[in-house]
């Protein structure tokens, strides 16, 4: 589906954006209800970048922050933190955009601000999230080659051990037989 999604969207270079738009809606639900993530949320963030692009030619096309929030926080859900810090940005980029925060009323700015505040949070969860999760993959290809290393030395160990123990093994034998001469010369 992926392979057919690409040849199709190399077609569609010279459509409208409203054509252009339509069809990534429709491969965007496909993908969603045959369960491929990723290429579900690709489509997206190309749909939202697309509208962005065009949104000078067409206000209709404008993206709210609202918009790139619920991307953002869909692709938080999923573990792509790298996507869902840019979404955060693009949600932030809104509201620096925005008239709305000149406004003189109270209770209209103490909404935009929340807003901001939780575009931050998510974008701050996103980071640590995604450094936590590279951090975490380091952490296992570094187990992973501590593991090995140990066992190639554990291995150099009990080759290096066996002729040790096979000479104390033999010195035990020399010195029980020494003793036991002694005992016979003894007598």
């Amino acid at each position: 589906m992926r392979r057919e999604s690409v040849t199709v969207l190399r077609e569609i270079n010279e459509l409208h954006v409203d054509h252009k738009l339509l069809i990534l809606e429709f491969f965007v639900r496909a993908f969603a209800i045959t369960g491929d993530l990723e290429s579900c949320l690709a489509l997206r963030y190309e749909a939202l970048a697309l509208r962005e692009v065009n949104c000078g030619v067409d206000q209709r096309l404008h993206v709210s922050y609202s918009e790139w929030f619920a991307f953002a926080e869909h692709a938080v859900d999923n573990r792509f933190y790298a996507i869902a810090r840019k979404a955060c940005e693009k949600a932030l980029a809104c509201f620096q955009t925005n008239d709305k925060l000149k406004t003189k009323d109270a209770d209209a700015l103490s909404e935009h601000m929340e807003a901001i505040r939780k575009v931050k949070r998510l974008k701050d969860l996103a980071t640590v999230r995604g450094s936590s999760q590279s951090v975490q993959a380091q952490t296992v290809e570094y187990l992973k080659t501590k593991i090995t290393q140990d066992d190639e030395a554990s291995t150099r160990v009990i080759k290096e051990k066996q002729p040790s123990a096979s000479f104390l093994f033999r010195n035990g034998i020399k010195k029980h037989n020494a003793r036991k001469l002694q005992e016979l010369q003894r007598l």
